[in-house]
């Protein structure tokens, strides 16, 4: 006996993707990055990662939105935006459901600042690394990274991971190394 679903089939794409499945229901998951509320509907901008393909406007109902930061799967159909709107990409997503799977605290933002200074960065650092400014250094940082590794290995050279020697003691540095 086949079980035989009545619901459809969803697409579960990358944020990157979703203009290539116009006109098609899709649910893709990312973090709630802006909000902007109004009377009938609020438009969410939702991220998975670093750069504006990586980024989605998706029109929802004014009730019941999710916190800034929170993590969530959104589930809706894929359409191109309306004349003279404009997002970060061609499409955007009118959602029909909004499920949370991680909620975050509603003084997130408050935390660690964008102009807050070092020792708040350092303190608040899980809160740091969501930093527009930061995220885009760090994609930069391993795409130089990538590039190197990879002009080496053409060369046939061969990556050598020294241990780090700290001046500070550690494991009882006094007497690790004779």
């Amino acid at each position: 006996m086949a079980l035989v679903s009545s619901e459809p089939q969803l697409r579960f794409c990358q944020i990157s993707e979703l203009s290539t499945h116009v006109g098609q229901e899709v649910s893709f998951t990312g973090w709630v990055d802006q909000i902007q509320k109004f009377k009938r509907h609020a438009f969410l901008i939702v991220r998975d990662g670093v750069g504006s393909s990586h980024r989605i406007q998706v029109v929802v109902g004014g009730e019941d939105l999710p916190v800034i930061e929170s993590y969530v799967i959104v589930t809706g159909k894929v359409c191109s935006l309306p004349a003279k709107a404009y997002s970060y990409q061609a499409v955007e997503v009118q959602a029909s459901k909004i499920k949370i799977i991680s909620s975050s605290d509603s003084d997130y933002l408050t935390k660690c600042p964008s102009d807050a200074g070092s020792e708040v960065k350092l303190e608040q650092r899980h809160l740091y690394l969501r930093d527009p400014y930061f995220a885009v250094l760090t994609k930069a940082r391993a795409c130089f990274l990538k590039a190197l590794r990879q002009t080496f290995e053409d060369m046939a050279c061969t990556e050598i991971l020294p241990p780090c020697f700290v001046g500070n003691m550690s494991e009882g540095g006094a007497t690790l190394f004779h």
